[in-house]
């Protein structure tokens, strides 16, 4: 599960809600806005274990917590990115889970792009690659404001390409951003997402994403499922792809929350 701030009262409480509610495994936090110190407080007061990278002043500062019951290996971590390689149980093959937190400053976006592209050839295990990328697949995924640059989503689907990684889509909301703003100044957009690489598709043939709302923050938690979509109710959402090069069963459906998982007695290795 993906969140993104713990910068207040109400966010931290928003997350212990969704880890009570959903018993993820593995729990991603970006724009932290605090201490490692203060995310060792964190896994403590939630039963599991964890690493944090310090914000700079006020911003940044990411987070990731997961289960006792989980094998993590941390591989690299920055200001935009923590690497594990992840074993859910030990007849499970070992996998790659990587957080990212985009750039926010579009003259950085860059950056992002050139981390992906180090990361992927680091390792030849399945790879799921999931967060807040700062940017859109498509101008479908942005309502009001104006509209993306061209060139600057052709360079975000591009960077995902040649690392082989590709939008597993979500079940329920397109947008998982918003500027909080009435209308008709409201901005919402689709900022963070999860992308898999084919072998990791394999492995989790049943995968599927969720986006949950969050009041505490203007960012939805993303949910990742392992298994079957059968075990959540969705309603009469149907799920959502781009260019399904990446999902061309309906099995492999993913599922993610803007969030980040933490790690609780009893909690479910099968979701994040």
């Amino acid at each position: 599960m993906e969140l993104q701030g713990l910068g207040g009262p109400w966010t931290v409480q928003g997350l212990g809600n969704l880890i009570r509610d959903c018993h993820p495994a593995l729990v991603f936090v970006a724009e932290t806005k605090c201490s490692a110190n203060h995310i060792d407080r964190l896994k403590y007061r939630f039963d599991m274990n964890g690493v944090g990278v310090d914000a700079r002043g006020k911003n940044g500062g990411l987070a990731f917590l997961w289960a006792k019951s989980v094998d993590v290996l941390l591989q690299s971590f920055s200001q935009n990115h923590i690497d594990v390689s992840i074993r859910l149980s030990e007849e499970q093959e070992w996998w790659r889970f990587t957080k990212i937190y985009g750039e926010p400053d579009a003259g950085k976006w860059e950056l992002t792009w050139k981390l992906l592209a180090r990361l992927q050839g680091q390792s030849s295990r399945p790879w799921l690659c999931a967060g807040d990328f700062n940017e859109l697949l498509d101008q479908s995924e942005k309502l009001g404001g104006p509209p993306r640059p061209v060139w600057q989503i052709r360079n975000f689907r591009t960077a995902l390409l040649d690392c082989g990684l590709y939008n597993l889509g979500y079940l329920g909301d397109i947008f998982t951003w918003s500027n909080k703003h009435p209308v008709p100044n409201t901005v919402l957009e689709c900022l963070d997402r999860v992308c898999g690489n084919t072998s990791w598709s394999q492995l989790f043939p049943s995968g599927f994403v969720s986006h949950i709302p969050m009041s505490c923050s203007d960012h939805k938690a993303i949910h990742i499922h392992l298994t079957s979509k059968q075990k959540v109710s969705r309603g009469r959402s149907r799920p959502w792809r781009f260019e399904a090069a990446w999902l061309q069963a309906d099995q492999c459906e993913g599922v993610l929350t803007k969030g980040w998982n933490w790690v609780m007695p009893g909690a479910n290795s099968d979701d994040f």
